[in-house]
């Protein structure tokens, strides 16, 4: 089966998908869904049936500076954002 793997262009996007906030925070979209549940983590708002983040409470939650951010950046990616299915 072939694995999603988020790509990032620019800086960081202004809001972030579920899957985009698991994959940065290194865990499953359940255990995002049990933040929200639970109401920790970064605050979730429903857009039709989909959640989406602000990127900022993201980082904050996930302890990334402004600093940091700007240097993960070019690893992670961000604005323009495109799923590319692997192997």
């Amino acid at each position: 089966m072939a694995k999603v793997v988020t790509v990032f262009r620019e800086p960081w996007p202004e809001v972030m998908t579920l899957q985009e906030v698991a994959d940065t925070a290194k865990v499953s979209t359940d255990t995002v869904r049990r933040w929200i549940k639970a109401g920790q983590g970064p605050r979730a708002t429903l857009v039709g049936t989909r959640y989406r983040f602000r990127t900022a409470e993201v980082l904050s939650f996930l302890g990334i500076s402004d600093e940091q951010a700007v240097e993960a950046a070019p690893l992670l990616g961000s604005a323009a954002l495109q799923h590319r299915r692997t192997r």
